[in-house]
């Protein structure tokens, strides 16, 4: 301990000792050295006052930070900056204007802590503002805004000032690239993507673990997975963050087996591939595969299944209606006291609610205690689906009561209710209500169930004009709807018209196709229905064959 050494501190060595207790993060020794810096008058020197500051700020003592910085008769630059960025790392921005404010004169590093307190605060514009009021700016200045831009989701506008930085600085380096390559690859900009990566060749930084992580991520996040595979293939060194990202682009586009593929030669597999795997599976319709390696995962050992893997095999339990096995998972959870997150629980709900177990799903809904949207949108969806329709809303009223909102799924929810029981006066009061008391926009789902609810109850002129004034492209679920519903009541010249409009829109759809050749079938209008089949067989259209998915 410091104390107990007999030789005497000077003003030289003594700093040494406090930025030691630093880097160990004992604020407890860094205090004893501040006694220590008291005791023998060493305060009246500056850099032993700046490092006391620095010292308490990295053990997180922020206020013994600025009761040194208060009390110091000597500051200089290095003090006020000093300060300023212990503000910034603890997340205390009024406090860092506060000190950026009172400061009698500010250099570069100054005016880069406040972009980087802003950004870090969330306050996008007042980080912009700074930026722009910066006299000096350095390549710190640029990084911070544009990673301000990439971390608050405006990956377009982080694009966008990586184009003006490179017309008026000549400087980039790693931090920037990463930043705006990131940015990127998570708004699908792959001309930009190609463009950084050219500079990050020209910069000798291409082999860097790191950057080739992010490269891939923005290829195959791109749709370039080709692109993606190259520069997963001739890394040299590559981390579980490398197999990862190349895993989960594989399965961004549909490349299942591919992703299996490399999932298999990983030499350690970890929870997070994993679970890209599960998900990818059950995301792809394969749920039995996605079962299977959940299984052979926990056979295997060595990976604990964290929440996330959980959800992920429930949810194929779920579209699989493998209620047994959704049952071993959760008392594998509940053994292993895994069963308290909201994640979990919510996807024990749509598990069983979906494999018609509705007391089970209610039992676990009811002990919650905290209930977020996931979860009510899971209890409203499932009483619908099993035919509990006023069940359904009334927990629909309850979840507005308890004061969380809802959200589009929420009202996919509603509409099925009302759908099943054939309310379509209530059906339409809740359409248009997204809109006029709570700002949803409706999305294809939401059309497809009122044009469905419309046309069951054979409403099929209004379900037609519904389709024909919807704001979006019609989805699969309104063709499909409105052909039921013109073959269900006989409407063939309605059929005809959504079933040519249906085929229009989506010429591979081929299920359109043989609803609007039924249609045709059942008036008997036969040389219709060899058109049709024609028109699919030119197109390459084939019928689905029908499966089962039982395990």
């Amino acid at each position: 301990m410091l104390g107990r050494d007999p030789s005497l501190p000077d003003r030289h060595t003594h700093p040494l000792l406090i930025r030691a207790c630093a880097q160990r993060g004992s604020a407890r020794e860094g205090a004893e050295a501040h006694c220590h810096a008291f005791k023998f008058g060493f305060l009246s020197d500056v850099f032993v006052v700046n490092t006391l500051i620095t010292m308490y700020c990295v053990c997180g003592s922020l206020e013994l930070a600025r009761k040194v910085f208060d009390e110091s008769p000597v500051l200089d630059m290095v003090s006020w900056n000093s300060m300023l960025t212990g503000c910034v790392r603890a997340g205390r921005v009024e406090d860092a204007v506060a000190v950026f404010d009172g400061m009698p004169e500010r250099d570069v590093v100054a005016w880069n802590s406040m972009i980087s307190a802003f950004a870090r605060g969330g306050f996008v514009s007042e980080a912009r503002r700074v930026f722009e009021e910066t006299p000096c700016r350095d390549i710190v200045s640029w990084g911070a805004m544009i990673g301000c831009y990439e971390q608050n989701g405006m990956f377009g506008e982080a694009v966008a000032l990586f184009s003006r930085m490179r017309g008026e600085c000549a400087l980039v380096d790693e931090v920037v690239l990463v930043s705006v390559l990131s940015a990127c690859a998570r708004s699908g900009a792959i001309a930009e993507a190609r463009t950084v990566h050219a500079l990050i060749v020209k910069t000798g930084i291409g082999s860097y673990i790191n950057v080739v992580n992010v490269l891939i991520c923005a290829y195959s996040n791109c749709g370039d997975v080709v692109g993606a595979r190259g520069l997963f293939d001739a890394c040299e060194s590559r981390d579980s963050i490398t197999w990862n990202s190349m895993i989960s682009g594989c399965l961004r586009c549909g490349l299942v087996d591919d992703a299996r593929a490399l999932y298999e030669s990983m030499p350690e597999k970890d929870v997070v591939s994993t679970t890209a795997m599960i998900t990818g599976y059950v995301r792809g319709g394969r749920f039995s595969e996605g079962l299977e390696l959940f299984r052979a995962a926990m056979r295997a050992g060595g990976i604990m299944p964290d929440e996330a893997v959980l959800a992920s095999a429930l949810s194929a339990c779920a579209r699989s209606c493998a209620v047994d096995r959704g049952k071993q998972i959760h008392a594998h959870a509940t053994r292993n006291r895994a069963t308290e997150g909201v994640m979990l629980r919510t996807a024990l709900i749509d598990m069983y609610m979906k494999c018609g177990c509705v007391r089970d799903a209610m039992a676990i809904f009811q002990g919650m205690e905290r209930r977020p949207a996931p979860a009510w949108n899971a209890v409203v969806m499932g009483l619908a689906v099993n035919g509990s329709a006023r069940e359904a809303l009334e927990a629909f009223d309850e979840m507005k009561r308890s004061g969380v909102a809802p959200n589009e799924i929420t009202f996919v929810g509603v509409l099925c209710a009302c759908r099943h029981m054939g309310w379509v006066d209530e059906g339409r009061r809740w359409f248009d209500s997204m809109v006029r008391e709570h700002g949803i926009e409706p999305n294809g789902t939401h059309y497809g169930c009122l044009v469905d609810l419309l046309g069951r109850a054979g409403l099929v002129e209004e379900a037609e004009e519904l389709v024909e004034r919807m704001p979006i492209e019609p989805s699969e679920a309104a063709w499909g709807a409105l052909l039921g519903a013109c073959g269900k009541h006989v409407d063939c010249e309605a059929a005809e018209r959504a079933g040519r409009r249906g085929l229009a829109a989506e010429p591979r759809n081929d299920g359109i196709g043989v609803m609007l050749s039924n249609a045709y079938a059942s008036s008997g209008r036969w040389d219709e229905v060899v058109e049709v089949r024609e028109v699919m067989r030119r197109r390459g259209v084939v019928k689905t064959p029908g499966f089962s998915s039982g395990i």
